[in-house]
């Protein structure tokens, strides 16, 4: 990806740390939480107190510090991420679930932007053929989103699926990559109006 996020392996943060940020951007509000490791969350919503309840929820064992070092410079670039896919995230993931989580979340990250795949084409790509709803509850689990592309899933019967931050932002998504990659039009029903 092209992008550079500001956390470096070298860096002198080498102690562990878990800090966000919250910011506007189109799709409403962006929480960007990092720790050592890299990315966290990518908490999408309208309301940043509810956002950051949700984060400590989501997060037990660590202790969130609003701001910190080069964070208002990363959540900027994430922002820009959930308004352009295309930029990308080369900022590492920390990624934490399941095994099975884990491996759901790595099919899922190779989706090619603007394309879509059902429950069911990845529940068979990881070795649970028919298994729709281990899928869609993996997704729902999912923290991280966009880099973590859970919106690129869709139902069996083509319609749009559910999405942890909601069904419109969800097809909002999937409308500004669908015409990033084919033009204006926007090749798949369930993404009109």
């Amino acid at each position: 990806m092209n992008s550079s996020f500001g956390l470096e392996t070298n860096s002198s943060y080498e102690n562990e740390y878990f800090q966000f940020i919250s910011m506007k951007g189109k799709l409403g509000t962006v929480l960007t939480a990092v720790s050592h490791l890299g990315l966290s969350a990518l908490l999408l919503g309208e309301d940043r107190e509810e956002l950051e309840r949700d984060l400590r929820r989501e997060f037990p064992d660590e202790k969130p510090v609003s701001g910190g070092y080069g964070l208002e410079g990363i959540g900027s670039r994430i922002v820009s991420f959930t308004e352009d896919p295309r930029i990308g995230v080369s900022l590492p993931l920390d990624v934490r679930g399941t095994m099975f989580q884990k491996r759901v979340w790595e099919e899922l990250r190779s989706i090619p932007l603007g394309e879509q795949r059902t429950y069911s084409e990845v529940a068979g790509r990881v070795g649970i053929p028919g298994d729709s709803f281990a899928i869609a509850q993996a997704c729902l689990a999912n923290r991280i989103a966009i880099a973590i592309p859970c919106h690129r899933v869709i139902a069996d019967d083509g319609e749009i699926g559910v999405y942890r931050w909601g069904r419109e932002r969800k097809r909002a998504l999937l409308r500004a990559e669908a015409n990033a990659q084919f033009g204006s039009k926007c090749p798949h029903h369930a993404f009109r109006d």
